[in-house]
């Protein structure tokens, strides 16, 4: 039954991904393990929409760890200066290393997070949170 439930959830992950174009957009390959994100307004659903208002304070955020590895917790913005137009690249809107077993609240963040304020009239932008071991 768990195996089940992982490949599944490794299947909502991977159609995401692809659907939304992170994947070739961001990253080569489709992430093994969904995290969950969940703000005090809302929690992200592979690729639901937020409002600004929203997403204003840190999330908190978990994901499947080993015992004694360290991760690195990325949130970024794939579509600078818009969906349409992505030649400015990449937004880093949070970044934290040396994260152990999902508690961001330990690591060392290089890059506190900024909240969302996209333009007026740049239309829906993707927002991809990444754990790394």
């Amino acid at each position: 039954m768990f195996t089940n439930m992982l490949t599944y959830l490794f299947g909502l992950v991977m159609v995401a991904f692809r659907t939304q174009h992170v994947v070739p957009d961001l990253i080569d390959t489709v992430p093994p393990n969904l995290l969950q994100v969940k703000y005090p307004n809302g929690t992200v659903m592979l690729g639901n929409e937020l409002t600004p208002t929203q997403v204003q304070n840190q999330p908190t955020v978990h994901w499947p760890t080993e015992v004694g590895a360290l991760y690195t917790l990325a949130m970024l913005d794939i579509d600078v200066p818009n969906h349409t137009d992505r030649s400015d690249g990449n937004f880093k809107h949070w970044l934290s290393v040396n994260v152990p077993h999902s508690n961001v609240q330990f690591g060392y963040t290089l890059a506190n997070y900024m909240s969302i304020h996209p333009p007026k009239g740049v239309g829906l932008k993707r927002y991809v949170f990444l754990a790394y071991k």
